[in-house]
């Protein structure tokens, strides 16, 4: 289907270039089936094409080329694209620091279901990022990032139930959370 035309497709190889799935890794490949898809309107080949840039692999790094796919991607509804540009903005990474930007970002994120959104917002609260410190609040984003799955999520909630941060020290919930970190 890739060499069809068909972006989701080309998306896949791209990733299973990029991957190592089915075949040797080979980010150059990656990134020529990720920018198919990509200009072919894929949001996650958008998406893939951005992180390319971001990191450098098949192309030279490039942060503002990849904010600019994250861009189309997370225009299209891509959660993880929009966590994404929250760390461009938290980093100062192809744009201007912002730690408020980076804050609405990963809140659009989170509100998608995402669960790097979600972690990115309970530590935003928990160290008051573009946001005002709320531990209660930390607390809460970073138990909905452990229930969606996220290994981050797990071990600062943990680390809540540890030092209660947000809520009551609970010993027992931090060693179940920290073993399924």
């Amino acid at each position: 289907s890739a060499n069809n035309g068909c972006a989701e497709g080309q998306n896949n190889l791209g990733f299973c270039y990029e991957k190592g799935f089915g075949t040797d890794k080979n980010y150059d490949k990656a990134f020529e089936w990720y920018t198919k898809s990509a200009e072919n309107g894929c949001a996650i080949g958008q998406r893939g094409l951005g992180s390319c840039y971001y990191y450098g692999n098949g192309v030279s790094q490039d942060y503002k080329k990849a904010i600019d796919w994250y861009l189309k991607s997370a225009e299209k509804g891509d959660s993880i694209a929009k966590n994404n540009l929250g760390c461009c903005y938290l980093f100062g990474q192809g744009v201007t620091q912002s730690y408020k930007k980076a804050f609405q970002w990963y809140s659009k994120s989170a509100n998608d279901g995402c669960a790097l959104g979600q972690h990115a917002l309970g530590f935003c609260h928990e160290k008051g990022f573009g946001v005002d410190k709320d531990y209660n609040k930390a607390f809460e984003w970073y138990l909905k990032a452990s229930n969606s799955g996220n290994p981050k999520g797990h071990y600062n909630l943990g680390k809540c139930y540890h030092y209660g941060i947000g809520t009551s020290v609970n010993n027992k919930e931090a060693i179940i959370c920290y073993r399924k970190a």
